[in-house]
């Protein structure tokens, strides 16, 4: 699609904020959102939360990783987490770490394999459902980023990310690169773990954990495409899974401080492509125009214009009398993972809070009203 049909888009779909109204709502939210997270904690352990308002399966305080996490990283992006909440949730994400350096718990996998059992029956998903390693892998990534943003990290080394440049070649080579949203999380993840397990790679006989980093690009840019995207797609594979794959590959940038080689081009796919309806599809254009435009002023009114828009998507998920945001326009969010964790109700939860603020922080970055609000964008 050209981008003069991009612009023609945006103003057929009704007026966007403007600045000024942007910064009010946003302040709000600002202000507002430490009550939501106040109303899912932990009575006994501080560092524990709930997934959802009141639709959790399960109200005991010995599970919930993933929902520490999105906690950690909201009181990041805030700027405002103090001494005694680091200790809270490290202390939570930590008591799960096992013996191999993943972290994750038994609750959500137990319900994962539930989901795993419904699905046989369909043929799709006999096929296409990610194995529970993956899930592990999975849950062990956003632990880690989790207690980066605590200033803190695991206490045992992750050992199932392998530290040489053939077996990591092969890992490349062996992804579903026709499922790119799925390979590029992986190709992120790995190279993530190897960032964080800088020690135990680098040693003498070792290739140092940079020219594995390196390694990793190299080898992965095979998978690149004209377009700026990664993999084998096919003429009916929907946008959303493209601009997915697309995000979870710019997070492997992320983690390496590198710059994408083709940022103008993934800027106008970006552009290109509407998505919309759930907490991800809200998402992941943001992800890909933010970590484009730091290295670039391309379009870069397009994208400023593209975020005032994107305000009044996010305003829609937001629940003013709760003080969080909902993954989805009018409920809550009851799986993770595919796995059924909750009852879906016309509520905020902790995914979907954690989603839009993250996107939030990225727009008022872009858009250049970070001075009233000093967010921080984590590194995921």
């Amino acid at each position: 699609m050209p981008w003069y049909w991009v612009i023609i888009c945006l103003q057929n779909r009704g007026a966007a904020m403007d600045h000024d109204e942007a910064v009010s709502w946003i302040r709000e939210v600002v202000q507002t959102i430490p009550v939501f997270l106040e109303s899912i904690r932990g009575m006994s352990d501080r560092g524990f939360f709930h997934y959802t308002l009141t639709g959790d399966f399960n109200n005991k305080e010995d599970w919930g990783v993933f929902n520490s996490v999105c906690a950690a990283r909201i009181l990041y992006i805030l700027n405002r987490i103090s001494e005694e909440d680091k200790g809270f949730l490290s202390a939570h994400i930590l008591r799960f770490e096992h013996t191999d350096g993943s972290i994750y718990d038994q609750y959500l996998i137990n319900r994962y394999r539930i989901f795993q059992i419904r699905s046989f029956i369909n043929p799709f998903y006999a096929t296409t459902l990610p194995r529970t390693s993956t899930i592990i892998q999975a849950v062990t990534r956003s632990a880690y980023s989790g207690l980066h943003c605590l200033g803190s990290a695991p206490k045992k080394q992750y050992q199932k990310i392998s530290s040489n440049k053939d077996d990591i070649e092969q890992y490349i080579h062996q992804l579903d690169w026709t499922r790119p949203w799925g390979a590029g999380s992986q190709f992120s993840g790995l190279v993530q773990f190897l960032i964080m397990n800088k020690e135990r790679v680098s040693g003498c006989d070792r290739s140092s954990a940079t020219e594995l980093i390196n390694h990793a690009f190299s080898i992965v840019r095979k998978y690149e495409n004209n377009d700026g995207s990664w993999g084998y797609h096919h003429e009916t594979m929907p946008d959303t899974q493209k601009i997915n794959g697309c995000m979870k590959m710019l997070l492997a940038y992320q983690w390496a401080d590198r710059k994408p080689e083709n940022s103008c081009s993934l800027i106008d796919l970006s552009l290109a492509c509407d998505l919309a309806g759930d907490g991800c599809n809200n998402l992941d254009n943001i992800v890909i125009l933010y970590e484009c435009s730091k290295h670039t002023d391309y379009r870069h009114d397009h994208i400023v214009s593209y975020c005032l828009d994107r305000f009044d998507t996010y305003k829609k998920h937001w629940w003013d009398t709760k003080s969080g945001f909902s993954f989805f326009e009018k409920r809550s969010i009851d799986h993770l993972y595919g796995a059924r964790i909750a009852d879906a109700k016309p509520e905020p939860d902790i995914h979907g809070t954690w989603l839009h603020f993250y996107g939030i922080a990225m727009m008022v970055q872009m858009c250049g009203m970070n001075e009233q609000f000093n967010l921080q964008i984590p590194l995921i």
